[in-house]
């Protein structure tokens, strides 16, 4: 059932297998499929899905990903997968995130860099 011609079977498949069996989805061709699989997958796997096609997808992965492992996803082209990665990576690791073209990533980055400094007594001048 897993490749029925019926994505709202594949869906319902999705939501109710074992998480280990997910793997067999992750390339299905309907991305509300993917979400559910990248919502569910082990943690193991969510980097097999990191490039998926669809943005939604990706931003579940990013909200999954722990935030040691989520400098992969900080150039991806949609900004809100590059804002999840902003608001949850190491603060070492945001720099770049600071000149991102997209406002509100750069807020976020500029914020959490600069309560860093803060925390740490590093005033910028």
């Amino acid at each position: 059932m897993m490749a029925d011609v019926d994505y709202y079977v594949r869906l319902v498949v999705a939501r109710r297998v074992a998480p280990s069996l997910l793997v067999c989805m992750i390339d299905d061709e309907e991305a509300e499929v993917r979400r559910v699989v990248a919502q569910r997958l082990p943690r193991d796997g969510l980097f097999r899905m990191a490039n998926d096609r669809d943005a939604g997808v990706r931003l579940e992965i990013a909200q999954r990903l722990t935030p040691d492992l989520l400098s992969r996803l900080r150039d991806d082209p949609d900004w809100r997968v590059r804002y999840e990665v902003a608001s949850r990576i190491a603060v070492g690791e945001i720099a770049e995130l600071a000149f991102d073209n997209d406002g509100l990533v750069r807020d976020m980055a500029r914020s959490r860099a600069a309560g860093r400094q803060e925390r740490l007594g590093e005033f910028p001048a």
